[in-house]
């Protein structure tokens, strides 16, 4: 699961305009493990710190700076040759006789998974998921909230119904669209209530229905002047950075 959105879903909502982050968190993280046989390590006279240092000189990384493009730091890496558990057992520890004695002669090479430093699960109406994966998506400053949202509802649409296994789908658990709309209609509501009730009072004091009509209408334009220093050539200035969070869990077991 936490490989799905560290190499899929990841790159997929930080293609989608406005947005600049997926963060995720959960799941177990995919790890090469090297479980030694003590009596054929004793065999080949070799110790634990030798195959430490084996497999660590033959799948080393370097580190090549890092430059900037487009708000954003990439970082330059020179990563090891190991890409499987079969080239991790053909890693030479020693040698037996002028024979060379590999990983695989002295033990085995599995895929597990590395030590949880914390778990996320959610529960719906349904049943309780557990173990799911959480990502958390960031919107970029200075983005309508509403547009961003729009396309990350269309790449969700797209991941679920053509690139992410069956077994495998995202299932949005909090949305900011529902922050907006009610935040919305509740200033809408308030506004006109404000208009109404200045109306009235002024009508009745003041014994004058210009007089009121024009005051009433002051309310709107101060409202909308206000807006006006919020949002120079059409872009807000203030603006949250959260958008989404989405759960990504699967219909059977946790992978």
């Amino acid at each position: 699961m936490h490989t799905y959105e560290d190499w899929i879903i990841e790159r997929a909502y930080r293609s989608v305009p406005g947005v600049a982050d997926d963060s995720g968190f959960g799941g177990p993280t995919m790890q090469y493990h090297v479980l030694l046989d003590p009596a054929r390590l004793y065999n080949f006279h070799l110790s634990v710190a030798q195959v430490f240092n084996s497999l660590q000189a033959n799948n080393a990384n370097t580190g090549g700076g890092f430059y900037m493009q487009g708000g954003q730091f990439y970082y330059v890496r020179g990563l090891g040759l190991l890409k499987s558990t079969d080239d991790i057992g053909e890693v030479v520890v020693g040698s037996n006789n002028g024979v060379p004695v590999r990983i695989k002669d002295v033990g085995q090479v599995i895929i597990g998974s590395a030590p949880r430093l914390g778990i996320f699960g959610f529960q719906d109406k349904v049943k309780n998921n557990d173990d799911a994966v959480e990502g958390v998506i960031l919107m970029r400053r200075g983005e309508q909230t509403q547009n961003v949202l729009r396309g990350v509802e269309q790449k969700t649409n797209e991941l679920n119904r053509t690139i992410l296994p069956p077994d495998v789908k995202i299932h949005p658990y909090y949305d900011r669209s529902d922050l907006v709309r009610v935040t919305t209609d509740t200033v809408e509501g308030n506004l006109l209530r404000g208009m109404i009730l200045v109306f009235l009072v002024l009508l009745f004091f003041l014994v004058s229905f210009r007089a009121a009509v024009i005051t009433t209408l002051t309310i709107p334009l101060a409202l909308l002047s206000l807006s006006s220093f919020y949002t120079p050539l059409g872009k807000p200035r203030i603006s949250c950075p959260l958008v989404r969070s989405i759960s990504e869990s699967s219909s059977t077991a946790p992978s």
